[in-house]
């Protein structure tokens, strides 16, 4: 019967326009997620990049001169090794081969704000060695600014005196 052949062919167009949309929506689905894999394994390379540049600059100091402390994606580094006479905030020839290696880590990241933090033992009085520790960090700041072609406000100097000690002061050394 033609009437029964007509419906069954209008059913069939009826179902391939079903599976047409279907397949349209899944080649939709297939791009989005080929956007977003690709999208991830940018991120991934970046990620990969950055923990690279940071294992670059774990290496660069030594036990003695200083440690790479990670908190999230900011890096501390620490030097041991950057040491003031008593009483002064005059940088050695020793601290400049040091600052070197720092320059290294910040041409890494050259974008990234730079806090350079002085300080001081528990030797003379709060006042004095707060006032000391500013002069520090500001020798230091001055030698990388020196150095790198950076913006002024990119590094900033805080002295901290005596009331962030980086060693105890129960000893003499």
């Amino acid at each position: 019967s033609l009437a029964a052949k007509t419906k069954e062919s209008a059913g069939r167009a009826a179902e391939v326009h079903r599976l047409k949309q279907e397949l349209a929506a899944l080649k939709g689905e297939k791009e989005a997620l080929a956007v977003r894999e690709a999208a991830q394994a940018q991120a991934l390379a970046a990620r990969e990049m950055f923990e690279q540049k940071i294992r670059g600059i774990e290496g660069l100091f030594s036990a003695e001169e200083g440690t790479v402390i990670r908190q999230g994606d900011n890096l501390i580094v620490r030097l041991h090794g950057l040491t003031f006479r008593s009483g002064s905030a005059q940088l050695s020839p020793q601290n400049l081969l040091l600052l070197a290696k720092v320059q290294r880590a910040i041409r890494d990241f050259p974008d990234a704000p730079v806090e350079v933090g002085g300080h001081t033992d528990s030797a003379g009085n709060d006042d004095y060695n707060q006032v000391l520790s500013e002069r520090r960090a500001q020798a230091v700041r001055e030698q990388l600014l020196k150095s790198l072609n950076l913006p002024e406000g990119q590094i900033t100097a805080v002295g901290y005196g005596e009331t962030k000690p980086v060693a105890s002061n129960a000893t003499e050394e």
